[in-house]
């Protein structure tokens, strides 16, 4: 499953809500703060008064997202100069040093055949799944709380599996 919120629909209510997928697969420590921050990184660019890890995950999810779509080379021709710099900015703020690297070097090519694999490869070594990102991010959720806006989660323990 792809760790980003997807909506369902509430057929009892008739209306749309937001389900997180990250936490299906496999993760029992995720807590409700959380999947709410990644929500509002995924569907709202950090929200209204992001903070900087609100902003670094939003960009990072966004440019991860480019990469999965079509590969890095598609990201680097869709993301406008400033974005590609902010990316790279993110990828490094979470640790992923290698990926900002890889994204500076690919916006300059060489491109072909062997270009487009060479680059996709290297990506898919440092961010083997998307588990990977949910894993900095957490990690980094616990030890720098305070880059990221409060949330309107009720509560901040585990969710029940």
């Amino acid at each position: 499953m792809r760790p980003h919120a997807i909506p369902r629909t509430d057929a009892a209510r008739g209306t749309k809500k937001w389900v997180q997928c990250f936490s299906g697969e496999g993760r029992t420590g995720v807590t409700d703060e959380q999947m709410a921050v990644w929500n509002r990184a995924a569907l709202e660019r950090g929200g209204r008064t992001p903070r900087g890890g609100d902003a670094a995950l939003a960009a990072l999810l966004h440019a991860h997202s480019l990469v999965m779509n079509g590969g890095v080379r598609h990201a680097v021709e869709v993301l406008e100069s400033r974005e590609l710099e902010g990316a790279c900015d993110r990828f490094r703020f979470f640790g992923f040093d290698e990926v900002a690297a890889l994204l500076e070097r690919a916006a300059g090519g060489p491109w072909g055949e062997r270009g487009d694999a060479a680059f996709d490869a290297e990506y898919a070594r440092v961010i083997a799944s998307d588990g990977a990102i949910i894993e900095r991010f957490e990690r980094h959720f616990f030890t720098h709380r305070q880059f990221y806006s409060p949330t309107d989660s009720p509560r901040s323990g585990p969710t029940p599996v």
